[in-house]
C-alpha cells in the first residue's frame, strides 16, 4: 500500500476555512483510493494564554519536536512521500528538513502567499502591494503593519524571510491550485519546474449535471466568503443598495455589523450568516448568479468551482484567479475590482445573456477541471507518476475503473 504522511496546521475551530476543508476532503478521498494516509496535525486551538503564544512564537521558526516526530514516523513506517499543506505557526518548516534527512520526497501545497508576503495575500490598506519583494521588506512590514500590528508584523516577516530559502531549496514539488499562483511564485524567484498546477475538487449536489434553464423572474445573486475589506463585500453592498436586485450573503468576519446594517436598510439584501458547506452549495444552486468580488489575487476560487458544479454563472472581479476561472460571456462576466458602477454594468449584462448556454458552459468546465475524477487524474499524472512509477499508473487506472 502506498503511504503518504499528511502534514497540516489547522486554524482555530472558530475560523475554519477552505484550506482546512480541503485537507479533510483530500484525506478522505485518497484513503478511498487505497492510500494509507498518516496524519500529522496541529491545531491553533492549542494556542491559549501567554504560554501558548510563546510556544507558537518559538515553534514558528523551528519546531524541534515536530522535526524529530516527522523523521521518526518516516523512517519507522517506511514512508517516502510527505504532503504538506500548512506549517504556520505550530509545526514550522523544520519538518521539511526532517523529510529530506529521511530521504522522503516533499510536496507542499501553496494555499496562500505566506512565503512571499507578510500579509499572506498582497493586500495592504485597501490595495494590492508588492513592497515585500524588495530587500527592505522588514521596513515595509513594520511601516504598513502588514499583519495586525507592528510587533506581530515583525514576527511574521521574520518567519517568512528566514524560512523562504529553506522552503525553496528543499521542497521537491510545489502544488499550485491555479496558474495565477504559479505565475506569482515564479515572478518571485521560485523554480518553475517545481511548480505544478492542480486545481482543487469540489462535491456537487447536481448529480445529473443538468444546466439551469433560465433566470428567475425575480433574479437572485449570492456572495459567499469572509466579510472583510479584501473580499470586496463593501463594493457589492454599494452596488445592490443602488440596483434593488435580490442579494444573499453567506459568511462572517469583521464587517458583519456593516452587512447587518445594510440588510436592515435594504429589503433586497439578506444575510444568512454562517451555514454548512452542504447548505452553502444548495443556496448557490438556488441563486441565479454567484458574485466573487475579491480585491486581492486569491489562490483558487472554491465558490466559483461550486457554482460551476450546479450550473450557476459567476460575476467576478477582473483580477487574479477570477480572471483565470471566469470566461467573459461564456461562464460569467468580469468587472473592475472596487468599482460598484462597473459591477452594476456586469450585472445588467448577466441579466441579458443567453443563460442556458452559460449554465451549460459552467457544468462543462466543472466536469473538465473540478470533479474528483479530474483532480485524481491530474494528481496522478503530475504528482504521483514521477514518484511511484508504474505502480501508480496501475493504481490510477484500476481505481478510475472501479470507483468512478
Amino acid at each position: 500500500m502506498n503511504k503518504i504522511l499528511l502534514v497540516h496546521n489547522f486554524y482555530k475551530s472558530s475560523n475554519i476555512g477552505g484550506e482546512d476543508n480541503i485537507v479533510n476532503a483530500q484525506k478522505e478521498f485518497l484513503e478511498k483510493q487505497g492510500f494509507q494516509i498518516i496524519p500529522y496535525f496541529a491545531y491553533n486551538d492549542e494556542i491559549k494564554g501567554k504560554k501558548g503564544n510563546l510556544k507558537a512564537f518559538l515553534n514558528s521558526y523551528f519546531n524541534y519536536k515536530a522535526y524529530n516526530d516527522i523523521y521518526k514516523i518516516l523512517k519507522e513506517s517506511n514512508i517516502r512521500t510527505i504532503l504538506i499543506h500548512n506549517t504556520f505557526p505550530l509545526i514550522s518548516p523544520s519538518v521539511i528538513l526532517a523529510a529530506k534527512k529521511a530521504n522522503a520526497e516533499v510536496y507542499m501545497y501553496l494555499h496562500n502567499f505566506r512565503w512571499l508576503c507578510c500579509s499572506d495575500n498582497f493586500f495592504i490598506n485597501g490595495k494590492i502591494c508588492h513592497k515585500c519583494k524588495g530587500i527592505d521588506s522588514f521596513y515595509h512590514s513594520l511601516n504598513e503593519k502588514c499583519y495586525k500590528n507592528a510587533p506581530l508584523s515583525l514576527w511574521k516577516e521574520s518567519v517568512r524571510f528566514f524560512g523562504q530559502d529553506l522552503v525553496k531549496k528543499n521542497v521537491d514539488v510545489f502544488i499550485c491550485p491555479s496558474n495565477t499562483v504559479k505565475e506569482i511564485f515564479v515572478n518571485y524567484g521560485f523554480d518553475s519546474s517545481k511548480l505544478k498546477v492542480l486545481p482543487h475538487f469540489v462535491e456537487s449536489i447536481n448529480t445529473t449535471f443538468s444546466p439551469k434553464m433560465n433566470i428567475s423572474d425575480n433574479p437572485c445573486f449570492i456572495i459567499v466568503g469572509r466579510l472583510d475589506h479584501y473580499k470586496g463585500i463593501q463594493t457589492v453592498l454599494k452596488a445592490f443598495k443602488a440596483n434593488n436586485y435580490n442579494l444573499k450573503i453567506i459568511g462572517d468576519g469583521p464587517l458583519r455589523l456593516e452587512v447587518e446594517k445594510a440588510c436592515e436598510e435594504n429589503d433586497n439584501i439578506k444575510y444568512l450568516g454562517v451555514v454548512s458547506p452542504e447548505e452553502t452549495i444548495k443556496h448557490i444552486s438556488d441563486a441565479d448568479f454567484l458574485i466573487q468580488a475579491s480585491e486581492c489575487y486569491e489562490t483558487f476560487g472554491l465558490t466559483i468551482a461550486e457554482a460551476y458544479s450546479v450550473g450557476a454563472p459567476v460575476i467576478g472581479s477582473d483580477l487574479g484567479t477570477r480572471k483565470e476561472f471566469v470566461i467573459e460571456g461564456e461562464t460569467g462576466f468580469l468587472f473592475n475590482p472596487n468599482d460598484p458602477e462597473d459591477l452594476s454594468k456586469a450585472i445588467e449584462k448577466a441579466l441579458n445573456c443567453n443563460y442556458l448556454k452559460l449554465s451549460e458552459n459552467c457544468i462543462k468546465l466543472y466536469k473538465m477541471h473540478y470533479t474528483k475524477k479530474a483532480w485524481y487524474k491530474k494528481f496522478s499524472e503530475r504528482i504521483l507518476f514521477s514518484l511511484l512509477g508504474l505502480n501508480c499508473f496501475a493504481l490510477f487506472y484500476l481505481t478510475t475503473f472501479f470507483v468512478f
